[in-house]
Formats: C-alpha cells, sequence, structure tokens
C-alpha cells in the first residue's frame, strides 16, 4: 500500500495491509482506529533504488489508537512530529530507524519522531533488532516497552523517557547519553552500563 498525498483515517476501524505499507505524502491520522501491517512501514519516499525523504505525517494523538508493524519501521519524513505522536500505541516486531536527511533545509525535520505525553512503541516478536536514531537529541521515544526476550540494541543510545522491560535483561548493555529516563521496574543489564550524559532515575532498582 501507498499514501503519497490527502489524509487517511480508519475512522475507528482496523485497516490491515498484508504487504509492506510505503508512507511518501499525506498524513495517517490512527484516531481510535488501528492500522495493522504485515510487512515494513516506511515513513519514507521511493525513487525505484533508493528510499529517500517523505512529506508524510503519522498522528497519534487518541489513547486507543494503535499501529502495529510485522516488519521494520524507518522514519525519514521532512515534517516535525512534536506535537502528533501523543498517545496510543506503536506495536514493532521488526527494527526502528530515524533518518533526517531533510534537516540541512529544515533542521525541525530532525524532530520527526519526537513522542511525548502516553505514546508508547511497544516491541515484539522473536527477532533480534536495531532502534537506531541519527538525532537521539531531538527525536526519542516518550515510553518504550519491551515484550520480547529477543536481543534489542539500542543505537547509539538508549533514548526514551520511561523503559519497561517486563523482567527482559538488556543483553546489548546499556548506553545512557542522550535523553534523561526513569525507570518504571526493576531492571537487569546484560553486560556493561554507561552513563555519558543526562539523568537517569532509578524509581526502582537496576541491577
Amino acid at each position: 500500500m501507498v499514501l503519497s498525498g490527502s489524509t487517511l483515517n480508519p475512522n475507528g476501524h482496523a485497516l490491515t495491509v498484508s504487504g509492506s505499507f510505503l508512507h511518501s505524502g499525506g498524513a495517517l491520522t490512527i484516531a481510535a482506529g488501528t492500522l495493522e501491517v504485515g510487512g515494513d512501514y516506511r515513513l519514507q519516499s521511493w525513487d525505484g533504488s533508493a528510499y529517500g525523504v517523505s512529506g508524510g505525517l503519522l498522528r497519534m494523538q487518541d489513547p486507543a489508537g494503535r499501529v502495529v508493524v510485522g516488519g521494520d519501521f524507518a522514519t525519514d519524513s521532512a515534517s516535525s512530529h512534536s506535537r502528533s505522536l501523543t498517545a496510543g500505541t506503536l506495536e514493532l516486531r521488526g527494527s526502528f530507524t530515524q533518518l533526517a536527511n531533510y534537516a540541512s533545509q529544515d533542521p525541525a525535520s530532525r524532530a520527526n519522531f519526537l513522542a511525548s505525553g502516553s505514546h508508547r512503541v511497544l516491541l515484539t516478536g522473536d527477532a533480534e533488532r536495531d532502534l537506531f536514531f541519527t538525532n537521539p537529541t531531538v527525536s526519542g521515544f516518550a515510553a518504550l516497552e519491551i515484550d520480547t526476550a529477543a536481543p534489542v540494541h539500542h543505537l547509539p543510545s538508549l533514548n526514551c523517557a520511561t523503559l519497561v522491560a517486563n523482567g527482559n535483561p538488556l543483553t546489548d548493555g546499556l548506553v545512557i547519553g542522550s535523553r534523561d529516563f526513569s525507570l518504571a521496574e526493576d531492571l537487569a543489564v546484560d553486560g556493561s552500563m554507561v552513563l555519558a550524559g543526562s539523568t537517569l532515575s532509578l524509581n526502582s532498582k537496576c541491577r
């Protein structure tokens, strides 16, 4: 499926895409609806040989809204999402990539995945994955919940305000340097931990 312009709104219903979803332009307003993508969700453009910058916007502002991605999620949107990702759940069964190739024209695009409020990214599935931010000091997760025992690699560092690991250890160690974050539960780090900047709040324990 391709969204290249206008606005798509599930209107409280469930929209299922068995393949991948290319969001090259226009707005996707989830509201209280659900979008389930069997493959990748790419908030990018495609010129026939390579992915590039997208003019698209993803709006998740309702607690009941849900986007489920069976593959990878990647954003290279030219638009700031500082007020667009404030509620709802983005469930990922693959990797996450934030790029900002339009930043030289508009620095605000570095915030193309700046989640806030009650917005949550939920990691599920059995695949080993990377969570990569090109601009970790600007974009980031509001809440990150890990509901998988598969290895999760945080690149270049953990980038969330709140972390819920559900007893799953951070198998790639832990580096904190981009964003203040607090624990919502006990957390086990399987490897080394580096605090290189920002603030770590131990509301419970880290071991």
